[in-house]
């Protein structure tokens, strides 16, 4: 049967909060792992800073009071459209997260460029995560008010 990845959005650490939502899952057979949060921002730039620290923590604790679990979080790319970077962000030796969700979305209204994913997945691996740890993240949306770099927006692939 199926396993289900679960969805925290929690990046502050082992707070009551996390304890709440994880606890009432420990040990149960269809849950695969849990998505602990969404690109977080080891900057504070663009959104509200998530250290590493606090990643390993929860990472940490899921492993430790649900063996076998696994963890994720996706990746901000550090870089641009034409030169990824992941590089001093988060990877298994400073979170101990076991897969890292990378998302270029190469469908834009102006070009669609493959290759994007060819370069997010090598930086990746310059930035120290393993390809075994490497989780694709497809583009399923298209549309809404998202612009793309080069001043276009996504479009669903068809």
């Amino acid at each position: 049967g199926s396993k289900a990845l679960i969805w925290l959005g929690e990046s502050n650490g082992v707070t009551q909060s996390f304890i709440d939502k994880v606890t009432p899952l420990l040990n149960n057979p269809k849950v695969f792992g849990f998505f602990l949060t969404d690109e977080p921002d080891p900057t504070g730039k663009y959104h509200t800073e998530v250290s590493a620290a606090n990643l390993k923590a929860e990472s940490d604790w899921i492993h430790s009071h649900f063996p076998g679990a696994k963890t994720f979080i996706t990746l901000m790319d550090m870089g641009s459209y034409t030169d990824s970077n992941y590089n001093n962000t988060y990877n298994p030796a400073n979170t101990g997260i076991d897969y890292y969700g990378i998302n270029p979305y190469p469908v834009r209204t102006t070009a669609v460029d493959f290759n994007y994913i060819d370069r997010a997945v090598a930086a990746a691996l310059e930035a120290g995560i393993p390809q075994s740890a490497i989780i694709p993240v497809y583009q399923t949306f298209g549309g809404g008010g998202w612009a793309t770099n080069t001043g276009g927006s996504y479009v669903m692939p068809t």
